[in-house]
């Protein structure tokens, strides 16, 4: 029978490897073949700026879009310039149509972005089952409240049969296009499985917790921002007679503080994503106990996308350690943004290296529907808590899988998601729905 399984999951991997191979391969010949239709732009780049003029269908502030852009009344023409503003105001997730006219007279241009704002009161939805169970949650993401680009998420959530609650509001132009503000409350509560002395104990997990943080652009390349926020972690033994050498209950109230840096930028083009960063990250915790800050959790993360005609080749990886301490709380390998189909969720650590490989492959592109192909593989090491760097690197956790991402046009921005992974150590498939794209 284990045999059998095995042979399946090879069957899978292979044929998963092939599609991979091809989806490249196809946007090669499609990048290859297809013809590029180019403006001519001869003589422009002598040309002053007369007028920037933003007209269509959209509630988004004004003020808001000319801050955003670079070209501006007075300047010399500057056709990258342009494109790379066009970017930005497709960035905005919120346009199902960013096209642009240039209007020349004499020794003046007039530029013309025309857009068509999408509905941006999303609902959300995932679901996700693996080892029978069914996870859920369900909520609403407004992405322009009023049209100052305020954005606004409630979500409530339903995983191992406990309930959680989330509410967070974005300011992402907050006093100019390059501060962002923004704050969350969340109380959270699921099964968190643990182990003393090699015996797993099921504990109710809860937590509560409120957060700001403050963000700048220094750059289009540079990003930083800093955070804080108190919470408020509470575990009991869920089956209190099978106590043993375990604790019954624990309780760490604390604050933290950190600060980041992201360096490059990934543009957000219609449906597929373009271009790289690389984010870190350093938090300092604070047990209100002990009254200093002597425990820290470091995150580095690096994100890439190829677009190569209709294929787009997305990559990320990340780096999470924290200081040895049983109050941090450890890394978690499985969940549906780590390695997806892995259910060892007691397999944790204080370091854990993550990867996650993807190919999208737009297959349907209408008036009114947009589809892709998705082939992936997610991988990752754990250690920490008894367990080895050596041991995990030479005995990872990796998945691999297809999924299918369509969206109707109107709802631009929010792409619905139904992925199945295998996990190749047992065969068995985990079946993932969500209404956003994975990274």
């Amino acid at each position: 029978m284990f045999q059998n399984v095995t042979t399946k999951a090879r069957l899978l991997e292979f044929l998963i490897l092939s599609m991979v191979i091809a989806l490249f391969a196809i946007g090669e010949c499609a990048a290859q073949s297809s013809e590029s239709e180019f403006l001519d732009t001869t003589g422009l780049s002598s040309l002053t700026i007369r007028n920037v003029a933003f007209t269509g269908k959209f509630k988004l502030r004004r003020y808001i879009l000319y801050r955003e852009i670079d070209s501006k009344h007075g300047q010399l023409f500057d056709l990258e310039l342009l494109e790379r503003d066009r970017r930005k105001v497709d960035g905005f997730g919120i346009f199902s149509k960013v096209d642009t006219y240039l209007l020349p007279d004499g020794d003046s241009i007039d530029i013309e972005f025309d857009l068509r704002e999408v509905w941006t009161l999303l609902p959300l939805l995932s679901l996700g089952r693996t080892d029978g169970k069914l996870d859920w949650s369900v909520g609403v993401h407004e992405k322009n409240l009023l049209g100052f680009y305020l954005q606004t998420v409630v979500l409530y959530r339903r995983f191992e049969g406990k309930n959680s609650g989330h509410i967070a509001a974005t300011f992402p132009r907050f006093l100019g296009k390059d501060i962002a503000v923004g704050f969350a409350v969340a109380e959270q509560r699921e099964i968190d499985p643990l182990q003393f002395h090699g015996v797993r104990y099921d504990y109710d997990y809860l937590r509560k917790a409120i957060s700001g943080s403050l963000g700048h652009r220094l750059s289009e390349n540079v990003y930083v921002q800093g955070y804080g926020g108190y919470d408020r972690e509470n575990w009991q033994l869920a089956a209190p007679d099978t106590l043993g050498l375990a604790t019954k209950a624990i309780d760490y109230p604390r604050y933290s503080i950190g600060t980041g840096v992201t360096l490059g930028r990934v543009y957000f083009d219609r449906y597929f994503y373009d271009g790289n960063d690389a984010s870190f990250d350093v938090t300092g915790i604070n047990e209100l106990n002990e009254g200093s800050f002597n425990k820290w959790r470091i995150s580095l993360t690096g994100r890439k996308y190829i677009i190569s005609g209709p294929v787009n080749f997305a990559m990320r990886v990340r780096l999470q350690t924290s200081s040895a301490d049983e109050r941090v709380q450890p890394y978690a390998i499985s969940g549906e943004s780590n390695v997806r189909g892995t259910p060892e969720k007691v397999e944790r650590g204080d370091q854990v290296l993550l990867g996650n490989f993807e190919t999208r492959w737009r297959t349907l592109d209408t008036r009114v529907f947009y589809g892709q192909l998705a082939a992936f593989v997610d991988y990752g090491s754990i250690w920490g808590r008894g367990r080895e760097f050596s041991d995990a690197i030479a005995d990872p956790y990796y998945s691999v899988g297809v999924g299918i991402r369509g969206s109707i046009k109107q709802f631009l921005g929010r792409v619905g998601r139904l992925d199945v992974a295998l996990n190749p150590r047992d065969g068995s498939f985990s079946l993932y729905l969500s209404t956003s794209q994975f990274f």
